[in-house]
């Protein structure tokens, strides 16, 4: 008898469907787990994930005060209620018996930490800042024959990451250059160094000029980093494109996972960044 992976779905469901419907399977059991899930009369709240850049969306379940589960949101576009390991496992940022909830401080030259209140870190961050900044504060600098105003503070540096949102980073650029930091920088200065000339020459514009669900319906995708791994979700436009016949070109010296969905590997010799940038 030839029985197709259709036909043989077909009849298990409806086997199943005949077995719960005469009583043959129990299901108390499962019924009795959903009434006590422990989102029941929980109240969800929309977040964000707060790891890569894809700013997966999420749901997060608040009861009595406290959090009680993190999924995926549904509704999100972009991510279709996905959720990589990374983000799935958020629940444990806020639940974890290794989390840190007091204020350590580790003295210059000591080996051990101590609790200090949050008043205190939050004035001791103060009062260095000002001190370092009126110590090594800059207000005019020789040009030529003449005195140039710069009011500039060489000696903070501040440092962005690239989970930051645009209001964040307006407010950390906002306060540092109003400090006079002129060593203030981010690291997507680092992961776009390659891509926004490359951009601002091809499409005159440097920023993304697409949304990832348009990367379905593209023909060619080269990705040139592990994309598959460092950034999942996202990555499942990338395999809908393949499915509806598109080539993936995957530039890496490594053999990765994104390797492995490829068509074709181009396993490049190691090279410093500006030289696997510029190739």
């Amino acid at each position: 008898m030839s029985l197709s992976r259709r036909d043989f779905l077909r009849y298990g469901m409806a086997a199943a469907s005949t077995a719960v419907a005469s009583g043959a399977i129990d299901l108390s059991p499962v019924e009795a787990a959903a009434t006590s899930l422990r989102i029941k009369e929980a109240k969800a709240f929309p977040g964000v994930c707060p790891y890569c850049a894809v700013g997966c969306a999420q749901l997060i379940y608040v009861k009595d005060g406290k959090i009680v589960d993190i999924e995926g949101d549904p509704d999100a576009p972009h991510t279709e209620g996905a959720l990589c390991p990374k983000g799935s496992s958020t629940y444990q940022l806020s639940l974890n018996e290794r989390r840190i909830t007091k204020c350590l401080y580790r003295a210059p030259g000591a080996t051990t930490w101590e609790e200090k209140p949050l008043d205190w870190m939050m004035a001791e961050i103060a009062q260095r800042v000002k001190k370092t900044r009126d110590a090594s504060f800059v207000e005019k600098v020789r040009v030529g024959a003449r005195d140039v105003t710069v009011n500039r503070c060489e000696s903070i540096a501040w440092l962005g990451s690239s989970v930051l949102d645009n209001e964040e980073n307006y407010l950390i650029a906002k306060l540092a250059r109003g400090l006079g930091l002129v060593n203030l920088e981010n690291s997507a200065r680092l992961c776009h160094s390659a891509t926004v000339p490359a951009l601002g020459a091809t499409f005159g514009r440097g920023a993304m000029t697409t949304n990832l669900i348009d990367v379905q319906h593209a023909d060619v995708i080269m990705p040139t980093s592990n994309w598959a791994e460092c950034h999942p979700v996202s990555y499942k436009w990338v395999m809908k494109a393949k499915e509806r016949g598109a080539k993936i070109i995957h530039v890496d010296p490594r053999f990765t996972r994104t390797s492995a969905t490829a068509d074709i590997w181009v396993p490049i010799r190691s090279a410093p960044t500006s030289c696997s940038s510029a190739a």
